[in-house]
């Protein structure tokens, strides 16, 4: 289960500059410090190769893992004994030098089992490859609780094991590091990342003080910063992204809420795989906690400035869009027409294809039908609405409403006119067709001719014969017939009038 923290779209008055730049020294860490590890790794066993170290390494080894028996190394024990089958000595090579317990403790039991002469000879030969290997920065720099090693308490939480890790990392960082710095700054946010990626380390350890394996990722700090999230923002609502498997969804929660569901979800991961994980999950538990004192600590010392710079979230996060459709329908409520309609407007003109919006500007118009708001609302409303048959309904009421209130009369051109009424007709409402078609037949012919009145007539003819055959309606054969009339007065010889022919003949 995942369960992530929404912030707003940062603007440059409110550019996240603490999280941008963890975000740059984590990235800057892993592409110009780590991924030159693998070079040194392949230098490495190149040496070790040419060493001859495995002759007495390897069986120091497999008796090492034998003598542990633990979950670990029954784990590496096959994996070694297909290697050594294959004979890759370069990638056990790599698999012993990773074991970092067995290293340091290789001389000891090598001056055991060597005779002075041979042991003398393994520690001049392996002068050269330890040299090499001290040059790896992860194997350097990351976290080993059995070795003590301050400095990588700092370091580990700039490093990660791959792109992947990196990535998945760094997607956390920036959605909840923006949501921190939005409410503290960047000062702030830099310290819970810090003082959180240690106190997660510190918190692991009664539990792993004596653990040989590394430790690294941003993941304890970024928990320390979703922990004071939770803390700083309290009952706030927060918009959050989840999934569960494979569903996914937002919701909006009570920041506080979520600070608890985070800690379980940690634990019980860790109570179910931590024999088979290499997941720091207490890690993570400890920078929640952390992060979450520290930020009740902060917010107890800077009260008065919280109030004052932490917005409520409902304001933060919620889409200004949404916000206005509200207070126009509030408006609305209370009859407030002027004030919906500007609302409205604002609405339509941020999303110009929302027909709900184009309509209801037109319905908020019509209350003042001479005013020119009316007619470009009309025009707007029935230009959206002719585009697809599922609209078709609204736009033969806007326009039969439109031709009844409009002052002093419809604003509609020929074009306009005569490209309605063939939309019209073609979907069946020629009670709404006629009003402009009877307007186009009206207009002198130096009008009439940007337009195919011929095709206008046509369109008329076939509508109204389609619904006659299906009602036997003598008003609709009478009006098919006085456009049929119409086009033979006008257009004698045209293709239009072969085609009606045809149409009244069936």
């Amino acid at each position: 289960m995942l369960i992530i923290p929404l912030a707003q779209k940062p603007t440059w008055r409110s550019l996240p500059v603490a999280t941008l730049l963890l975000l740059f020294i984590n990235i800057f860490v892993f592409v110009f410090l780590q991924l030159p590890d693998e070079k040194i790794e392949s230098r490495f066993q190149e040496a070790y190769v040419q060493s001859r170290l495995a002759e007495t390494e390897f069986p120091q080894y497999k008796r090492w893992l034998e003598e542990r028996d633990d979950q670990r190394s029954k784990k590496i024990a096959p994996y070694l004994q297909k290697l050594e089958d294959s004979r890759d000595v370069a990638r056990v090579a790599l698999v012993l030098q990773m074991d970092r317990e067995f290293v340091t403790k290789l001389e000891q039991r090598q001056q055991k089992a060597l005779s002075a002469a041979q042991f003398s000879a393994w520690r001049e030969a392996r002068v050269p490859v330890d040299a090499i290997w001290r040059k790896n920065f992860t194997e350097h720099y990351l976290f080993v609780p059995a070795v003590t090693a301050p400095v990588t308490y700092i370091t580990h939480m700039f490093m990660h094991g791959g792109i992947g890790h990196l990535l998945g990392n760094m997607v956390m960082l920036v959605l909840i590091g923006m949501l921190v710095e939005q409410a503290v700054g960047m000062w702030p946010t830099m310290m819970f990342y810090f003082l959180g990626g240690l106190g997660s380390v510190f918190f692991e350890m009664p539990f792993h003080g004596n653990a040989w394996v590394g430790s690294l990722g941003a993941s304890g700090a970024i928990a320390a910063l979703m922990g004071a999230a939770a803390v700083l923002y309290g009952m706030r609502k927060v918009r959050f992204f989840y999934h569960v498997v494979f569903y996914f969804d937002f919701i909006t929660l009570p920041a506080i809420i979520v600070l608890p569901v985070w800690i379980i979800n940690e634990i019980w991961q860790w109570m179910l795989l931590h024999n088979v994980s290499n997941v720091a999950y207490l890690a993570h538990v400890g920078g929640l906690v952390v992060g979450a004192l520290l930020a009740f600590a902060f917010k107890r010392m800077n009260a008065t400035k919280q109030a004052v710079r932490l917005p409520s979230l409902d304001k933060l996060n919620d889409d200004p869009q949404a916000s206005r459709e509200r207070r126009a329908r509030h408006y609305l409520s209370q009859m407030n027409w002027d004030a919906a309609l500007r609302e409205f407007l604002v609405l339509a003109r941020a999303e110009p294809e929302n027909i709900s919006y184009a309509e209801q500007v037109y319905k908020l118009s019509r209350m003042k039908p001479a005013t020119d708001d009316f007619h470009r609302a009309a025009l707007k409303l029935l230009s959206m609405a002719g585009s697809n048959a599922e609209h078709a309904p609204l736009q033969a009421r806007t326009l039969i409403d439109y031709w009844a209130l409009a002052r002093p009369a419809p604003q509609l051109s020929a074009s306009s006119m005569a490209k309605l009424s063939k939309t019209l007709a073609k979907y069946g409402y020629s009670d709404a067709a006629e009003l402009p078609a009877n307007t186009l037949v009206k207009l002198p012919s130096s009008k009439s001719n940007e337009i195919n009145l011929a095709e206008v007539l046509l369109t008329m003819v076939a509508a109204l014969r389609r619904a006659a055959r299906v009602t036997s309606n003598a008003a609709d054969i009478a009006r098919s017939q006085h456009y049929f009339n119409i086009l033979e007065t006008r257009f004698p010889h045209s293709p239009e009038l072969v085609l009606a022919r045809q149409l009244m003949a069936e």
